[in-house]
């Protein structure tokens, strides 16, 4: 089988670094909680399946591409995308709609003209359906 890459909207995008990874967060209802004894009585809504995306050595060029998908901005007016990304929970690659609500890391590498990368980017991609 050919080998699948992550993409945005249909079209592929710099690859992130080997080992990516995947992240799971559930909701639990307010009157959740853990008694002094340390029992906990737990009542779930939902789980979220989060995508960690984190590259090195990336071109600017490709970063501004990513950020010009994910980003909010006046022009675009988008708040969510279709990402294609290989889903541990399914076992599977798969097509969901997901948003990104904070860039967290954008390390400068070189500015140097016409060369300019950056040293590090990532983001936290969040499925906008529950599991």
């Amino acid at each position: 089988m050919a080998q699948d890459y992550i993409k945005i909207n249909g079209k592929k995008i710099f690859q992130p670094d080997g080992g990516s990874s995947a992240a799971y967060e559930t909701t639990y209802t307010q009157g959740s909680t853990r008694s002094q004894s340390g029992i906990g009585k737990f009542t779930p809504m939902f789980t979220i399946e989060r995508f960690p995306y984190t590259a090195t050595d990336i071109p600017a060029k490709d970063v501004a591409e990513i950020m010009q998908m994910i980003v909010y901005s006046k022009s675009n007016k988008k708040t969510k995308f279709q990402l294609h990304y290989f889903s541990p929970y399914y076992g599977k690659w798969r097509d969901d709609t997901f948003y990104v609500g904070q860039v967290s890391d954008i390390k400068f590498g070189t500015l140097k003209d016409g060369e300019e990368k950056f040293e590090s980017f990532s983001f936290n991609a969040q499925r906008i359906d529950p599991l």
